[in-house]
């Protein structure tokens, strides 16, 4: 019973950095999220995982979420600084980690994006994989593990209207 209040409490945390208030459809590992902007006509859904390690904190969430018609990828974390990038690894599986790539500081300082390039092997990889260990670096050059399961990220996606 105390996970699911500390699950909870990590999504209502994640939605805040997404501005994402919606009802939530739990598939395997993920939350599905529906929502749309009828003013600007924008379908805001996400699929959103939380990290097994830091669901009380709110630190460490994993989300696909469609923008500009293009299916993103964002890992939520602590705060990580005020620059324009952050390098982060990650490791599918048992597989060798890859290397330290650069990813969008989102203006908040505490979420990374994926460039498109990216976005689509790493989700094209996670949809084949069981887990994935990601780890972003901050400004003090600190290093940050998540780790998340990826059960039901195929289904997730296929709620979402870019991914097809």
């Amino acid at each position: 019973m105390r996970a699911a209040t500390g699950v909870a409490v990590a999504i209502a945390a994640l939605l805040s950095v997404f501005d994402v208030s919606s009802a939530q459809v739990p598939i395997g590992d993920f939350y599905y999220f529906e929502r749309t902007d009828s003013a600007a006509h924008e379908d805001l859904s996400s699929v959103t995982t939380v990290a097994r390690e830091n669901f009380v904190t709110g630190a460490g969430g994993l989300t696909w979420q469609c923008r500009d018609g293009a299916l993103r990828v964002t890992l939520t974390s602590t705060y990580l600084g005020r620059g324009m990038r952050a390098q982060v690894r990650w490791r599918f599986d048992d597989q060798e980690p890859s290397p330290p790539l650069e990813w969008r500081l989102r203006s908040t300082g505490m979420a990374v994006t994926a460039p498109m390039e990216i976005g689509r092997e790493f989700t094209d990889r996670a949809k084949k994989a069981d887990r994935v260990m990601l780890q972003v670096t901050d400004y003090q050059l600190l290093k940050h593990d998540y780790t998340f399961g990826l059960a039901g990220l195929a289904e997730g996606l296929s709620h979402l209207s870019c991914s097809g």
